[in-house]
């Protein structure tokens, strides 16, 4: 039984091993496969873009550290905090031997670590570490000592103008990876007192003084994190208020956390003190008892008389009564958790609460009833709502926004502009197009995917590439990753005359003659893998991959992936497999952004004059600014990648709107090989849906400038209910 127990163990012990080895072999595996495509089909480092070159484990690696090793290393507030949940007795605090205490920490350490890696180098309070540090890297974020001074000063200067704040954000960024690391500790610190405040109170003798000195220091540290994000709220006339009151608040909680230490230090001898004068005090008190009976006695024997009786028996009651008062006094004093009187705990109780509430209270009744009433225009709307507005347009790209009426746009119109405008309009809409293009399809496995309207040789057309009816697809292994590799054609219908593009009028459309196949396209149907060039297989149709396989596994690899897939792959075993990966195009090429980018979900398709056939997806930065000023992410459109329909290639052109100067530009620009867009693919450009929708949510309102306007909400637009963006507007 013995030996069968421990061949158990072995064979349990075995079989973990064996699943750690074959998921951190099916992770490193399926990097090399990404790392492979990216390199060959974009020429873009996958693995230097999710690892933000490398930074996310440098930021991790500081995390972690001040986390987990910023503190005292003989002592755990978790571990102490546990123990006293689960001891059965008095819970009792827990201190760590050198070894215990050097293994928890690295236990601690490497537990954050993996921690950070897998939130992308956040710290804990927001901020994007790993990021920042890749933007200052590449010289797209700085700060110098003055504008640290600046960002600090601002609410005492709210008539700083928006171009100036404006011109801060690069700094303001720069700081939030200070305040990252800074804020990192900072929470740590003030996590560990909370724990320990809570282990405290469990303890059956409790500290009252320690436990009130490390609230108010929690206190202290929440108000300094609040303190340190001063750079990016917004300011009015009375800001100034708010951020002296926090400055006094945290001084007065720092303040009373020392005092209390200082009370804590000080309370062992006075607390002796009055426990040995209460002591005396009440043997006192018997010692007066007793003289009373004793007189007693004596009177009752006749050898005092009446008179000296009275007379000794008020002085004795009057001395029992002082000391009585007395140690009333002192016992009261004694369930005070402070050295001194209670006077003395009054006012410095009413001092702490004073001088931290005593500004908000004049803010409010000064500035905030005045703000809402007669001086909202001064104090609140020009010195804050209009920074507002100004740096929210300007970050949601809409600085140079024009609005025009339906007369501004016909006002000019000729006869000839009118006959040119009636033969090119949008007689049908998506819908329409739609449902004539269904019919068209003429096979069981395929379906339309989504529709766009597309600008070629000068005229709108609603083209819809096809994709897969997986019911009729994944029926099996080899119908699934093998047969069913590809979609054959797309439909093209006039948007005007409603009429299908066919044939030869199709041909001379494209400028091509060639089979449309779309080994690369949009639906789930292109969500998985598939291995082509497969020995004895045809792939539907009989066509055959022509381009540079994604990649070939081959060895342990194909037989590890091969295994993964199932029984009916297994027969698969020791053949080098062509694969192609990533084929949804969105996929594909969201997988190679950088934090902050993104890229548009509804691609649409582009054909250069030879008749290639390409997606183009449109990406756009999508940065979250640190400024309270700013209601909407910095959005610039960037261009688009353009993926080849039958090879999966990528190629990067950049938008004909981008300027030289972007904020974030040394990044977003270097990383990707832009090229400058061609004539016959601008063309062809469509501004990002995704981007022209949030756009147009932040002009319903920010357009206006008007403070009466403002404050009523007359002039605010709303987005029709069910509408979308189908429109060519570059």
């Amino acid at each position: 039984m013995k030996m069968l127990r421990i061949i158990v163990y072995i064979a349990i012990l075995a079989g973990i091993i064996a699943a750690i080895a074959a998921t951190v072999y099916g992770w490193v595996l399926g990097q090399t496969i990404y790392i492979t495509t990216y390199n060959t089909k974009a020429g873009v480092d996958f693995w230097t873009t999710w690892t933000l070159k490398n930074n996310i484990f440098t930021a991790s690696l500081l995390l972690a550290v001040l986390s987990s090793l910023v503190t005292l290393w003989s002592r755990s507030t978790f571990l102490s905090f546990i123990s006293a949940m689960t001891q059965t007795g008095p819970p009792t605090k827990l201190k760590l031997d050198q070894k215990t205490a050097i293994g928890w920490r690295l236990l601690e350490f490497a537990g954050f670590f993996l921690y950070y890696v897998s939130t992308g180098g956040y710290a804990v309070t927001g901020q994007n570490v790993a990021f920042l540090m890749m933007l200052a890297g590449d010289g797209s974020i700085s700060i110098s000592a003055s504008q640290f001074g600046t960002l600090f000063a601002l609410p005492f200067a709210p008539g700083t103008s928006a171009a100036s704040i404006q011109s801060l954000i690069p700094a303001m960024e720069m700081y939030q990876l200070y305040l990252g690391l800074a804020a990192t500790v900072i929470f740590a610190t003030a996590a560990r007192l909370a724990i320990s405040i809570i282990t405290d109170l469990m303890m059956q003798r409790r500290d009252i003084f320690v436990i009130i000195s490390k609230g108010l220091l929690v206190g202290a540290l929440v108000l300094l994190l609040e303190i340190l994000a001063v750079p990016t709220w917004v300011v009015n006339a009375g800001t100034w208020m708010s951020y002296l009151a926090m400055i006094i608040a945290l001084g007065a909680c720092l303040f009373g956390s020392f005092a209390f230490m200082v009370i804590r230090v000080r309370s062992g001898d006075v607390r002796q003190r009055l426990k040995t004068k209460i002591a005396s005090l009440e043997g006192d008190l018997a010692r007066l008892q007793g003289e009373l009976l004793s007189l007693r006695q004596e009177y009752e024997a006749a050898a005092l008389s009446a008179e000296d009786y009275r007379k000794r028996v008020g002085l004795l009651m009057e001395d029992r009564a002082n000391i009585a008062n007395e140690l009333r006094r002192l016992k009261l004093e004694r369930l005070i958790p402070i050295g001194g009187s209670p006077r003395t705990f009054g006012l410095l109780a009413v001092f702490l609460i004073v001088i931290v509430v005593m500004l908000p209270i004049t803010q409010a009744l000064y500035y905030g009833i005045q703000m809402e009433g007669d001086k909202y225009v001064d104090w609140q709307f020009n010195l804050q709502t209009t920074k507002e507005i100004e740096i929210t347009n300007w970050a949601a790209g809409l600085s140079d926004l024009e609005i025009k009426s339906l007369d501004d746009l016909t006002s000019n119109a000729t006869p000839a502009s009118e006959i040119e405008s009636l033969t090119t309009v949008r007689q049908w809409d998506q819908t329409a197009s739609y449902l004539r293009m269904r019919n068209q399809i003429g096979a069981n496995w395929m379906q339309l995917a989504d529709s766009d309207i597309v600008y070629l040789k000068g005229h709108e057309y609603w083209i819809a590439p096809l994709t897969f009816e997986v019911g009729q697809t994944w029926t099996s292994f080899i119908n699934q990753y093998i047969i069913y590799t590809h979609t054959e054609g797309m439909i093209v219908l006039d948007a005007y005359s409603g009429e299908i593009i066919e044939d030869d009028n199709l041909v001379a459309l494209l400028n091509r003659t060639q089979d449309i196949n779309f080994y690369y396209g949009e639906g789930i149907g292109f969500a998985d893998s598939v291995f082509v060039n497969v020995e004895n297989f045809e792939e539907v149709g009989n066509s055959s991959f022509n381009g540079t396989p994604d990649y070939t596994l081959s060895g342990f690899e194909s037989f590890y992936y091969l295994l993964t897939l199932g029984p009916q792959a297994w027969s698969y075993f020791g053949q080098d497999m062509d694969m192609l990966v990533q084929r949804d195009v969105v996929s594909r090429v969201e997988s190679i952004m950088l934090q902050g980018l993104n890229v548009d979900h509804d691609p649409y398709i582009v054909v250069d004059p030879s008749g290639n056939v390409f997606y183009a997806v449109s990406i756009f930065i999508d940065y979250r600014l640190s400024t309270g000023y700013a209601h909407e992410h910095y959005m610039r459109f960037m261009g688009v990648a353009l993926v080849d329909i039958g090879t999966g290639e990528i190629e990067f052109y950049e938008s004909p709107t981008i300027g030289d100067e972007t904020f974030l530009d040394n990044t977003y620009k270097a990383y990707y090989d832009w090229q400058v867009t061609p004539d016959w693919l601008q063309s062809q450009l469509k501004w990002p849906e995704d981007l022209y929708e949030r756009q147009l949510e932040i002009a319903y309102i920010y357009h206006v400038n008007e403070p009466n306007t403002w404050l009523g909400g007359v002039d605010f637009h709303q987005k029709p209910d069910d509408s979308d963006t189908r429109y060519v507007i570059m």
